[in-house]
């Protein structure tokens, strides 16, 4: 029920089960900030553009401090939508590779870096799969369900595909991969329909 107005001149509500106060942005990417809503519109389609931190800040109009921690907000967020994903029916899934990153200032930091920084050139030197990329298993249904996430470096595994999609993906599914051995025990060890799985590699 309604409860009144804040300083700002927002709506505040109560809780008739739990007796707490909340306004319409309360638990969401834009609690506690003082920015509008279309500062935010903004700022996310900078982040789908793929433009750095310092180029969102400006377009913005915030610190890049604040362009960093929104980042990160906006990331949560998004992977905690999959938390509550199911997969069914055909199921196709596949892996993608990224550069591992080590950007940043890390002469203050405890941080021992596992590599020599990459001063110029590509940010890939060695040649096919390496501990220089990370590994994000991808799968989505015909309803429009995805799930990815960030698993391994290298080459995936049965296990990774364990963490990433283990109780993800129902029993009657039929899960469309390549011919990669670790989806197969997978498949089987999560007990999927088989039948009619496909082995087809999707690009």
């Amino acid at each position: 029920m309604r409860n009144g107005h804040r300083k700002d001149g927002k709506q505040r509500y109560l809780c008739k089960v739990c007796d707490k106060s909340f306004v319409s942005n309360t638990n969401s990417i834009t609690s506690g900030t003082k920015k509008g809503l279309y500062v935010w519109m903004k700022y996310i389609e900078c982040m789908i553009n793929g433009l750095p931190l310092r180029e969102s800040a400006f377009i913005c109009k915030i610190h890049r401090n604040t362009a960093f921690m929104w980042r990160h907000k906006v990331l949560v967020a998004l992977q905690k939508i999959t938390e509550d994903i199911n997969l069914s029916g055909i199921v196709e899934a596949d892996e993608t590779f990224f550069p591992v990153s080590y950007k940043g200032n890390h002469k203050k930091s405890s941080f021992k870096l596992p590599r020599i920084v990459h001063k110029r050139g590509k940010s890939i030197h060695t040649r096919g799969l390496s501990y220089e990329q990370v590994c994000v298993p991808c799968a989505l249904d015909r309803n429009g369900n995805s799930i990815s996430k960030i698993s391994n470096l290298v080459r995936i595994k049965t296990k990774d595909l364990h963490y990433v999609f283990d109780g993800k993906i129902e029993e009657k599914a039929t899960l469309c991969t390549d011919r990669m051995n670790s989806y197969v025990r997978f498949a089987n060890s999560n007990k999927i329909q088989r039948e009619g799985l496909m082995l087809h590699h999707y690009l």
